[in-house]
């Protein structure tokens, strides 16, 4: 396996390519598929951590991530942004999101310095996210859209503890589109 990360400003058209191809292949147009969140709009992440089988082969899972200062009740909090999660639905139960995860959590650890990371997802991958770690929110989330702010309430939102214990309750406004 081959794990890179990816600045988003320094994608090739080929990573495009591939990337939108994959997005594709997980959230069809059809929307076979929940969890894709077709009518919010979402921030874009900073970085792309993508696996491929072989090197300078297609890329088989991707994790994007991303930083922000936001607040968990009303106070400053750094917290590290998982988004775009996404394995190739022909090459799921190897391991690759995992790895593309487990590798997205050290940048935002270790790279960015978050706090703590936050992600959205439907019911259905949370056991995906709970084997890696993540735990429930069981608070409210706050983010903007194009029309104000407004709670959170589409997918589950799942916490990991980064360099401070996880906020589990509380209110968490991402001052920003959710991603």
């Amino acid at each position: 396996m081959y794990v890179s990360v990816i600045a988003n400003c320094d994608r090739t058209d080929r990573d495009r390519e591939q990337l939108q191809r994959l997005t594709e292949a997980v959230y069809p147009a059809d929307g076979s598929t929940a969890g894709a969140g077709g009518a919010l709009s979402w921030s874009n992440t900073e970085l792309s951590v993508v696996v491929r089988e072989v090197a300078d082969g297609e890329i088989a899972a991707h994790v994007g991530v991303l930083v922000r200062d936001c607040l968990h009740n009303g106070h400053p909090v750094r917290i590290g942004g998982i988004g775009g999660v996404k394995t190739d639905p022909d090459l799921r139960t190897r391991g690759l999101g995992r790895l593309a995860m487990t590798r997205g959590v050290e940048v935002l650890r270790d790279d960015l310095t978050a706090e703590f990371g936050l992600l959205v997802c439907p019911e259905s991958a949370s056991g995906f996210y709970d084997r890696l770690g993540w735990q429930d929110f069981r608070g409210e989330l706050w983010v903007d859209q194009p029309n104000g702010r407004t709670r959170f309430t589409m997918n589950q939102v799942k916490v990991l503890s980064l360099r401070r214990e996880v906020p589990v309750t509380g209110i968490i406004d991402l001052l920003g589109f959710p991603w």
